[in-house]
Parts: C-alpha cells; structure tokens; sequence
C-alpha cells in the first residue's frame, strides 16, 4: 500500500521541522503555506525599486536574496530553508551594519561585502549552536537590529528615514507575535499576520537602506 507523501517532506526528515510555527494552515502542496511565501515578493519589489535609487547595487541585491531565501522558507515549512531565511537577514543586516562602521571609509565596497560575510557567519554559527540547544534563535535577529539602532541612535531625531524603518518594523513585528500568538488567527484566510509583518518589515528595511544612503559616513 503506498503512502502519500507531501513534496517537501524529505527535508523535513533530513533536516527537521523550524522552530516556529505561524497561524496560516500548512498545505501539502510545492507552496505550504501560500500567503507568508508570496508576501515575500514585497522585499523583491523593494530590491529592484532600490536598484534604482542608490548607487550600491549591493544592498538592492541583498533585498531580493532576502525575499527568495525567506519565500522559500515559507513554501518548504522545514529548518533548512529556515536557516536560509536566516541567512538573508543576516547578510542584509551584517551589510548596513559594516557599510555604517567608521572603517568602511577607508575599505573598498568589496572589504565591505567581506566584513559582512564574516559576520554573518558569526551569527549563523550562533544560530545553528542555539538551535542544538533548543534555545529561541530569533533573539539574535533582534540583537543584531538592537545593536544597530544603539549606534544610529543619534539620527532619530533628524532622519525621517530612520523615524519610518523604526515605524514599520515594530508595527510589523507586533502583527507577528500576534500571529505566533494566535491572537490574530485564521488559518485558511489569505491575510496573515506574519505576512503583514512581510510586507511592514519590507517598507521598514526600504527606509532603512534609504537611511543609510542619506547618511552614508556621517553625512548629515
């Protein structure tokens, strides 16, 4: 007798299921879970419009590694495209951070990209280490985000930018957690809060990255 069998259910045998389990209702099908992985094209969308407006073709680029890594995630529902997923935000992240650093003025672009690597190594070894040790992982995005606001802490006030990413990043991450908390659930419903946090988190990162560019070494 044969037994039916999900499309990405042999990585989750290999690799396991993620640590989170969001509301929306986890199909058998190539797309599990259909609102959270097309949501992901707003990052795509936020890279190819950036593409246009700054003069680095890395951090355009790194939005839309973002928005396949974290689509990809959200359609296979396991913890190696998770940790892509994690990979994503890290880049990202890793990247603004050393591209703001005060010894970016006098490395190259590709020193830049190298520092970033290196980090986000760190934090994925960090990642895969607190994963062993069924400890919530997602601490670390938010560290990585808290480290970076300490330091562009003195451009809040001036930077409208930086007023926007702040705005849409915690209002999208309250959209989350009601999701994870199943206070905001309806599992077969296209709208979901954790896609909405897709959506928020994507204008957020967009004004962040315009932020950067404004204020790129201290340029006021």
């Amino acid at each position: 007798m044969s037994t039916s069998t999900c499309p990405w259910d042999s990585l989750r045998t290999s690799f396991g299921l993620p640590n989170l389990d969001y509301c929306e209702a986890n199909l058998c099908s190539w797309i599990e879970n259909p609102a959270n992985a097309w949501s992901n094209l707003a990052y795509i969308v936020a890279g190819v419009v950036l593409l246009k407006q700054l003069k680095s073709r890395t951090f355009p680029a790194l939005f839309i590694f973002l928005g396949l890594c974290s689509f990809f995630y959200h359609a296979s529902h396991n913890f190696f495209s998770q940790s892509l997923d994690f990979l994503g935000m890290f880049l990202l992240l890793s990247y603004f951070s050393a591209s703001r650093s005060k010894m970016a003025i006098s490395l190259s672009a590709f020193q830049v990209f190298g520092i970033a690597l290196l980090q986000t190594a760190v934090w994925m070894l960090m990642t895969l280490a607190m994963a062993k040790a069924n400890l919530p992982y997602q601490f670390l995005i938010v560290l990585l985000g808290g480290l970076i606001l300490i330091r562009e802490r003195k451009f809040v006030k001036r930077s409208t930018h930086l007023r926007y990413a702040l705005f849409f990043v915690v209002l999208g991450e309250i959209c989350s957690i009601l999701d994870l908390s199943r206070v905001w659930c309806t599992p077969q419903s296209l709208v979901q809060g954790h896609a909405v946090w897709h959506l928020l988190s994507a204008l957020g990162l967009y004004f962040l990255a315009l932020h950067g560019e404004r204020y790129e070494r201290g340029r006021t």
